[in-house]
């Protein structure tokens, strides 16, 4: 089965985007999950979190989670992008070598993969269709 065939993130990740930029519109799906879930946090805390190997029933289906979820460039597509960027500018060198622009990259937010594992989400595979 394909380990990246569901993208799966929680409600927490756009509370954390929704106060980190009040006026931008976020809205659920902008970050391009398939499945958005109440539960227990993306982010590692105190409290846990979601982790890879975890095994998730929705309704009849069951999926286990595989991997986080990178942040994409795609994330510069979403509505509220250049909202994002005039107040999270963040500037790194990618593993090639080259300086790029990368708000979602910016260790305050919760879609950095380094600083907030989780927050992007994560990828599962579905192991019972449902």
């Amino acid at each position: 089965p394909d380990e990246r065939a569901v993208s799966i993130c929680t409600v927490d990740t756009y509370d954390i985007l929704r106060k980190k930029l009040p006026r931008a519109g976020v809205k659920d799906g902008d970050i391009g999950e398939n499945i958005l879930i109440q539960g227990p946090p993306s982010l590692v805390t105190a409290d846990g979190a979601l982790k890879v190997g975890m095994k998730l029933s929705l309704g009849q289906a069951v999926i286990e989670i595989m991997h986080v979820n990178n942040p994409c460039f795609r994330l510069q597509n979403v509505p509220w992008a250049a909202k994002a960027e005039a107040k999270y500018d963040y500037e790194r060198v990618n593993k090639h070598g080259v300086t790029v622009r990368e708000w979602f990259m910016n260790p305050e937010l919760p879609l950095n993969d380094k600083t907030h594992p989780g927050g992007r989400g994560y990828l599962a595979r579905v192991l019972v269709e449902g």
